[in-house]
């Protein structure tokens, strides 16, 4: 089972999503909620998520900083991110940062989905190239 931590400081869209992802049966848990980057970025310290789903706008630490303290330190976890804002500039951020995926609020059940799915199989993918690296070491 993945882990998925959800940052977005609305409540309302955090249960939604929430509400989605628990709905799919997708191999995925969401193992916490925060409000904003800074007190997520505490939380993936001590919980090391596999995907982090982030609103861009937020107080404190929006999502791209967020993103970008993740992709330096935490390369390996997925970086989501959300917006109600479809500025180039957010966008050209995200790919800098290695985003895994930019989702337009107000975020819809099927393209959630689609992110998630393949962000998994992504992961899957990674996971086997590694064990089959580990294997031809031995």
């Amino acid at each position: 089972m993945y882990k998925l931590l959800l940052v977005d400081d609305f409540y309302i869209e955090r249960e939604f999503v929430k509400e989605v992802i628990i709905k799919s049966n997708l191999e995925v848990s969401i193992i916490g909620e925060c409000e904003n980057g800074k007190e997520a970025l505490q939380y993936i310290q001590d919980h090391k998520p596999d995907f982090v789903l982030t609103d861009v706008e937020m107080p404190l630490m929006n999502g791209l900083e967020l993103g970008k303290i993740l992709s330096n330190q935490y390369n390996d976890i997925k970086i989501i991110l959300m917006s109600n804002y479809n500025k180039f500039d957010y966008v050209k951020r995200a790919i800098d940062i290695d985003a895994y995926a930019y989702i337009l609020k107000p975020v819809e059940e099927q393209e959630v989905l689609q992110v998630i799915r393949k962000v998994i199989d992504e992961k899957k993918c990674e996971q086997e190239k590694l064990k089959q690296e580990i294997e031809l070491l031995e």
